[in-house]
């Protein structure tokens, strides 16, 4: 129930903040700041079966957050992880909103494109050991 308000909010912030009145664009970087999570984890599980040779249309349970419970993390634990990472790409927003301009606001992704990255890259290399990804 509450994925529904949820994406809802998310989709409909990502409508209107182009439309707003500011003159550098940055509605876009929000955006992409609002569903880089899911984008991430959406682009990288999809490389990662291209790479291993994996039918892309079948359905499987290799998104990360599926993994970490499969690896033996609790559903509180994973959805904690995850709402936390959700907060500081919520507080990085309004810091590129109100503090950064121009190129700088790029710089904004950094944090979440190396933290993201070690995040997959531990938890598939804890699944191929565990045998649940090739």
């Amino acid at each position: 129930a509450g994925s529904y308000f949820l994406g809802f909010v998310f989709a409909g912030l990502a409508v209107l903040a182009p439309e707003s009145q500011d003159q550098d664009r940055i509605g876009l970087f929000v955006m992409l700041l609002l569903l880089f999570h899911v984008a991430f984890d959406v682009g990288a599980t999809f490389t990662r079966r291209v790479l291993a040779g994996e039918p892309v249309t079948r359905a499987h349970r290799t998104h990360l957050y599926q993994l970490c419970q499969r690896l033996g993390r609790s559903h509180r634990h994973v959805s904690l992880t995850h709402y936390g990472m959700s907060v500081l790409q919520a507080l990085a927003l309004v810091w590129l909103a109100f503090g950064l301009g121009g190129a700088e606001r790029l710089l904004t992704f950094a944090p979440f494109v190396v933290v993201y990255s070690l995040y997959a890259s531990m938890t598939w290399r804890r699944a191929r050991r565990a045998g649940l990804v090739r």
